[in-house]
């Protein structure tokens, strides 16, 4: 006791002293003395040591830098032989599991004799400004660098044989791991790194538009690809400019990922309503590396694009957004030539909406209209989907497609129906003809044109840490925590990976396996679990508790585990009733074992660990309910769907009903027919009809039926199209989005009013952001997904969000028939035949009742001889009530 009151005295005495030391410093030695004194104290430092270091910053002014990528590409081979902690990642469509270097690790390496450290360094950055949507400034992001230390003596070896080797490597195992990435923006306005690879299963070869249009373009960018000297001799930049115009569903999107897949090149996929200004325009292009392509979508509708004579008052007003001059800059101006091998592709549905200037060569050099289905285009759709080439009915088709606008997407939705080609183009010969006698009416009655449709970081310092920041130079903190550092590595015999909840954008897969493993072991060894039951659980289940271990053993080699949950910051302030102070939670599991039996961890460990979780998940398989939580992300593992309705109970149309279900199953079993015809395995279900016809219970059904967990999206709580996107690939292969009353939830407005919105402040989830995460480049990130769309009216949806490849099956859930009623008397009576059921299907003709209503009055019968007959007095006054209104 008396030791520490001395010791407590003693440092106040020092910090005491130290302040006013300070203090006298600061009033009377010229600040020209003190910075003499800690140069002296820095060269001191310097004179004694043996090592040089080399500093490899992530970014080379505004561009990257292609050394830091090579480090860590390199460094993914080397992490797990010598650091002590590494990263393990893999997403559902990797086959591998991938291991990278953990914040502030260092990894050894040898070459020619040479003992080399690297050591990978994160470090919080302040912002260097407001965010233009709802984020204050103290936003912090992340500043990202390496750290490679070697003997002095060795420099020229280093920088003549080292660094080459180390590019060249990198560039190896790129290529080994050869992958087009699809890339979006991040919050701090910077490109996502590594990307998410991009799953459109659409090549050149079943992309299905004329055919004369397809050759004229793979020609192009086959010129372009070999242009190099032919862009240097002409001093041009080596860049090239596509704009894709037509209707909706001609296939805009499926030709981009074409041309991705044909040259290799990565998509940087930009909206430019996350756009702040021509600054930020400009970093986000540079950044961009070469042999890529940047893809802007509906540039007519994402933000407003005024012609160049309004950009001064648009700047002179505050409006400072991205300008017109600001784009043409980029992609045609002096910025334009920092980088090479780029292509920029625009899409519009409206080409005569977008500024002349924007058009010209040099700007979008090849203009590319994809527009209704040709005959040349039907017989690739027609290959694809059913495997012919040649046909009686095509002389037929060739000759209505010359008369009826009908796009390749809904001669594609009209194929995927088929089963037996004989009928089959027979039912296309008909749509076809409908949509002629449609058209001609249309032209008739002049009806109207379809609309077409966008955190406080605080921290107080104590005294020792402020005197020391004043007094002690900064390379002498680094040394003294480094060899701290090191000495605690020099006697360790532990190695530690480190497995993050999320890959990027995307659930870390590892993460998953070991939440589910350790269901099994927490109970066993760890000093505090969880436990848990839902009413419809029979069992309580345990899980490890935050910041607890659990222990494990395998084939002789004592495993820990521990659980980390750290808060951090938001970064941003949410848009909805959440104050700044709102915190947000990084989770990670740390797995520890010894240095020596890292190659049995790694190569049976893991296969072990993950395959255990995926027979765990198997025995405890439950359909779940997932929703958004405060964070923005989904919440994990959500509610166990205790809804009841199955397809045997569900009371709708019969033959209805078979047709969902036949659906269903040609999808499920679907994976190489829509690879074969290039397009995402995913499928789109629109619900709609009056309230009560048993929407959600059909939704259940299909959960069921599929065993596919719901993420049910409102989307008044989804700031913007970003966070959209970033929720779309969040979720699990295998699995249904649900977003319900489509048209009410929020104002969907067609695709013209969305720059207006965004000019407006309104930056939220806009008709074009939803369309690209369901149908766009970004929904081919993810397979066996479901999309479901409910609505009361039809009507008030804009047509572009109900074309096939969206919305591919439209589902009239209507006023309740005769088969509806007789399953719901089955399931409320247990009969299926009754005196009376002649009379109720009569009246159902003629009255319109909702199933949720019948159910109504079933539910309170108790004698079914007598109840019945109030069924029917209950149709009869309905009869004269609707009579009556009439």
């Amino acid at each position: 006791m008396s030791n520490s009151k001395s010791l407590l005295t003693a440092v106040a005495s020092i910090a005491a002293s130290a302040v006013v030391v300070r203090s006298i410093t600061n009033e009377f030695v010229p600040q020209e003395i003190l910075d003499f004194f800690h140069s002296g104290l820095h060269n001191l430092s310097r004179k004694f040591s043996t090592r040089f270091t080399v500093v490899i910053e992530e970014f080379q002014g505004m561009s990257r830098n292609q050394v830091f990528d090579a480090a860590e590409a390199y460094l993914t081979t080397k992490a797990t032989l010598s650091a002590q902690r590494v990263k393990a990642s893999k997403s559902e469509n990797d086959k591998n599991l991938s291991f990278g270097v953990d914040r502030d690790e260092e990894v050894n390496d040898e070459f020619e004799g040479v003992q080399i450290r690297w050591k990978y360094i994160c470090k919080q950055a302040e912002s260097i400004r407001n965010k233009h949507h709802d984020m204050n400034s103290s936003l912090r992001s992340e500043i990202r660098y390496y750290e490679l230390c070697f003997p002095k003596k060795h420099k020229e070896k280093i920088f003549s044989s080292y660094f080459p080797y180390v590019l060249e490597r990198a560039k190896a195992i790129k290529e080994e791991n050869e992958a087009v990435k699809l890339h979006t923006v991040d919050y701090r306005d910077y490109w996502k790194v590594p990307g998410i690879k991009l799953g459109h299963p659409m090549t050149f070869k079943t992309l299905a538009i004329d055919a004369k249009l397809k050759r004229e373009i793979v020609n192009d960018l086959d010129k372009f690809v070999k242009g190099k000297e032919f862009y240097k001799r002409t001093g041009k930049a080596w860049k090239r400019g596509y704009l894709l115009y037509g209707p909706p569903g001609t296939g805009k999107s499926s030709l981009i990922a074409s041309m991705s897949f044909y040259l290799n090149y990565d998509i940087y996929d930009l909206d430019l309503t996350t756009v702040h200004d021509n600054n930020e325009l400009k970093n986000l292009i540079l950044a961009m590396s070469n042999r890529s392509m940047l893809v802007i979508e509906d540039i007519d509708c994402t933000i407003k694009l005024q012609n160049r004579e309004e950009d001064a008052e648009a700047v002179k007003n505050g409006d400072n957004k991205v300008t017109l001059s600001g784009l043409l800059n980029v992609i045609d101006g002096l910025w334009s030539c920092c980088g090479e091998e780029r292509i920029f592709i625009f899409t519009t549905n409206h080409k005569e909406k977008l500024d002349p200037a924007l058009l010209r060569p040099g700007r979008m050099d090849m203009h590319i209209h994809l527009s209704y289905c040709s005959f040349s285009a039907f017989e690739q759709l027609a290959f694809n989907y059913l495997g012919i080439s040649q046909h009686k009915l095509f002389d037929q088709i060739e000759g209505l497609l010359r008369e009826v606008q009908v796009t390749p997407a809904e001669i594609a939705g009209e194929l995927i129906k088929i089963s037996d080609v004989r009928e089959g183009l027979q039912d296309i010969v008909k749509f076809l003809h409908n949509k002629k006698m449609l058209e001609e009416q249309t032209v008739m009655s002049n009806s109207k044109s379809l609309l077409t449709a966008v955190a406080s970081i605080a921290a107080s310092a104590v005294v020792v840490r402020s005197i020391t920041n004043e007094f002690v130079p900064q390379e002498i903190l680094d040394f003294f925590h480094s060899g701290l550092h090191n000495l605690s590595r020099k006697f360790s015999t532990r190695f530690t990976v480190v497995i993050e909840e999320f890959q990027g954008m995307s659930r870390n897969q590892v993460f998953d396996a070991a939440e589910a493993y350790l269901t099994t072991k927490a109970t066993l060894s760890a000093q505090r679990v969880k436990a848990s039951k839902s009413e419809n659980d029979k069992n309580l289940s345990f899980g490890v508790d935050r910041d607890e271990e659990v222990n494990d053993e395998f084939e002789g080699v004592q495993i820990r585990w521990k659980y980390i949950c750290k808060q951090a910051e938001s970064i941003r302030n949410k848009h909805h009733d959440m104050n700044s102070s709102l915190r947000s939670e990084i989770r990670y599991y740390e797995l520890c074992f010894p240095k020596k039996h890292k190659e049995k961890i790694f190569s049976s460990y893991f296969p072990y660990v993950l395959e255990r979780a995926k027979a765990i998940k198997e025995e405890n398989e439950a359909v779940k309910l997932h929703t958004v939580d405060y964070r923005d992300y989904w919440k994990v593992p959500g509610i166990k769907l205790g809804h009841p309705m199955t397809f045997k109970t569900l009371a709708i149309d019969a033959k209805l009903k078979r047709e969902i279900v036949n659906d269903l199953d040609k999808f499920v079993k679907g994976k190489e027919f829509y690879k074969r015809t290039g397009k995402a395995w995913k499928r789109g279900y629109l619900l709609y009809g009056p309230p009560g016809t048993g929407k959600s219970s059909l939704i259940a059904s299909m959960s069921f039926y599929l065993n596919y967990d719901i993420y049910d999206l409102d989307l008044t709580t989804v700031h913007d199209n970003n966070e959209l996107k970033n929720l779309i690939l969040a979720m699990s292969n295998r699995s249904m989005l649900v977003i319900e009353d489509i048209d009410c939830t929020i104002k969907l407005q067609n695709r013209e009013e969305d720059a207006e919105a965004v000019k407006n402040g309104d930056n939220k989830v806009t008709l074009s952001g939803l369309l690209n995460v369901i149908d766009g480049l970004w929904s081919c990130c993810g397979e066996e997904r479901i999309f479901i769309f409910t609505t009361n009216h039809k009507e008030k949806l804009d047509p572009a969000l109900l074309r096939p490849g969206r919305m591919d099956m439209h589902i009239h859930l209507s006023y309740c028939s005769f088969s509806a009623f007789e399953q719901l008397a089955f399931n409320y009576l247990g009969i299926s035949q009754h005196k009376l059921f002649d009379q109720i299907e009569g009246l159902l003709r003629e009255v319109q009742v909702t199933p949720a209503e019948i159910a109504g009055e079933l539910i309170k019968i108790s004698d079914v001889r007598e109840g019945l007959q109030d069924i029917v007095k209950f149709l009869h006054n309905k009869k004269m009530l609707e009579e009556q209104t009439v």
